[in-house]
């Protein structure tokens, strides 16, 4: 099975890291080919640097895409990236 999964992240440095390594072991579990966007919007935190990081270490956060605002055009950008 093959997918993606979008996740929009605004700020999230306190939930993140959790988020992105709980969808690796469900894929990991039902040995599925998973793909991560992250669709940062205007993060002040650290969360680019907490999903760079995850992104260095596993192919399965494949790419990182920026928004300039608002939830519709994270939602936009996530399918475009």
């Amino acid at each position: 099975m093959r997918f993606t999964v979008i996740v929009p992240a605004h700020n999230e440095e306190q939930h993140l890291p959790a988020c992105l390594s709980a969808l690796r072991c469900a894929a990991e579990h039902h040995n599925a080919e998973v793909e991560l966007v992250v669709v940062l919007n205007r993060c002040a935190d650290a969360t680019e640097r907490i999903t760079i990081a995850h992104s260095a270490h596993s192919a399965r956060v494949a790419r990182v895409a920026r928004v300039a605002r608002g939830a519709r055009r994270s939602r936009r950008t996530g399918p475009a990236a």
